[in-house]
C-alpha cells in the first residue's frame, strides 16, 4: 500500500531488493520470465527485474486492473475496472489489442489451452475473446462478482443472490441451484462434486 514491491529470499525471508512504484499495487505480481509484472492503482504497469529489482518498462493503461492477470505466451491479459480488457506485450508493455465489454469484470478470466480468453462481467455477460477480437456470447439475470469456473465444454457461475448456473458454452442454462446467500467466490470441481463458497463462509458439496 505504500508503495513498494519488496523481493524476499524464501530461505529466511532477508530482503533482496526494494522497488518504488507510483501508488499502490493493483494485483498480484505476475512472474514473466526474468521479470515480474506489477500494476498500481495509478494505472501503470511496471515491468521489474528480479534479479535486482531494476525497473526494465513502464506504461500506462487506461484504467486500474480489477482482477488477476494471466499470461498467454508472451501476451499479459489484464482486466479493469472500466470493463476494458487488453492485451499487452509482456516485454514491452505495449497494448496490443482491446475488447471493451462494457461492465466492469470482477471475476478473474480464463485463458483455455487453445488461447481463447473466457470474460464474465459485473453486467452477468459472457464473453469470449480468441485472436484479439472480442464477441458476447450470452447474458445471465442477475448480478455477479467474482463466481466464474471453466470445466471442460461448461461454465459454472455463481451470483450474488445465491444463484449457482451450470451453462454450455453458448451461455444456455442446463442446471441451476439457489441458495440463501451469496456466492462469494469461484466454485472448485473435484471428483465428481461441487464445492460452492458461500458469503457467511459456508462451503457446500453438490453431486
Amino acid at each position: 500500500e505504500r508503495g513498494y514491491v519488496p523481493a524476499l529470499r524464501s530461505e529466511d525471508g532477508q530482503q533482496v531488493w526494494r522497488t518504488r512504484i507510483t501508488g499502490s499495487s493493483a494485483g498480484v505480481p505476475l512472474s514473466a520470465g526474468d521479470a515480474v509484472i506489477v500494476s498500481s492503482v495509478r494505472d501503470t504497469l511496471y515491468r521489474i527485474n528480479k534479479r535486482d529489482g531494476a525497473m526494465a518498462a513502464r506504461a500506462r493503461i487506461e484504467s486500474t486492473q480489477s482482477a488477476a492477470a494471466a499470461l498467454r505466451a508472451d501476451t499479459l491479459v489484464l482486466a479493469t475496472y472500466s470493463g476494458v480488457v487488453l492485451g499487452v506485450n509482456a516485454t514491452s508493455l505495449a497494448t496490443l489489442w482491446r475488447v471493451d465489454t462494457g461492465a466492469p469484470v470482477l471475476a478473474a478470466h480464463i485463458v483455455a489451452r487453445d488461447g481463447t480468453i473466457h470474460i464474465l462481467n459485473r453486467s452477468s455477460e459472457i464473453w469470449r475473446i480468441a485472436g484479439g477480437m472480442g464477441r458476447k456470447i450470452a447474458t445471465l439475470p442477475g448480478a455477479v462478482g467474482t463466481s466464474f469456473t471453466l470445466v471442460r465444454d461448461r461454465y459454472i457461475i455463481g451470483s450474488l443472490d445465491g444463484t449457482l448456473w451450470l451453462t454450455r458454452l453458448d451461455g444456455t442454462v442446463v442446471a441451476e441451484h439457489t441458495f440463501n446467500q451469496s456466492i462469494a467466490a469461484p466454485v472448485a470441481v473435484h471428483g465428481g462434486a461441487v464445492y460452492v463458497p458461500l458469503r457467511r463462509g459456508r462451503l457446500v458439496k453438490l453431486r
